[in-house]
């Protein structure tokens, strides 16, 4: 019943269903606010992978904003998550089960080292990656793509790994 406690955290599912709703209704054009894009044009043009997302999409103003919006909501779901510790597992006790489970290893240090580099590499990879899209799932072409399956590409999710 893991997905049932996810589905319940709202700080996993407003900022998904936030996300949704830009990628399917915000206006492909650019915004009359000054500050919102001069904003865009920054993140765009300093983060390689929302450039990446914005230049090959079919919408690159909802790509744009989509990519970078999610980068935002990144930080403030990290620091929850790690401020409330127990939310990412379900309880402290599960989450103590397994920092013992950890503990155990053979090698508690070089897991954990291990594991550190990894979400190292794979924000690394989420930060240089260059809008990389799977036939499955069209997100460079389809607004319904990105509404739906654009946070697993995006670093919005990242905090739930970290």
């Amino acid at each position: 019943m893991e997905i049932i406690r996810i589905l319940k955290n709202p700080m996993i599912m407003v900022p998904y269903i936030l996300s949704a709703m830009i990628a399917l209704f915000w206006p492909n054009r650019e915004i009359e606010i000054p500050i919102l894009t001069d904003f865009l044009k920054l993140i765009i043009e300093h983060v390689p992978s929302v450039h990446g997302y914005a230049t090959k999409s079919k919408f690159p103003y909802v790509s744009g904003f989509y990519f970078s919006f999610s980068s935002i909501l990144f930080l403030p779901c990290l620091i929850y998550y790690l401020r409330n510790k127990g939310s990412s597992f379900g309880s402290i006790e599960k989450m103590e089960k397994l920092r013992l489970k950890v503990q155990q290893k053979t090698f508690p240090r070089l897991f954990s080292l291990f594991a550190i580099l990894f979400v190292v590499a794979m924000l690394y990879g989420a930060w240089i990656q260059t809008g990389y899209q799977f036939s499955v799932v069209p997100v460079n072409e389809k607004r319904w793509a990105l509404a739906v399956i654009g946070p697993f590409g995006s670093v919005f999710l990242w905090h739930i790994f970290a």
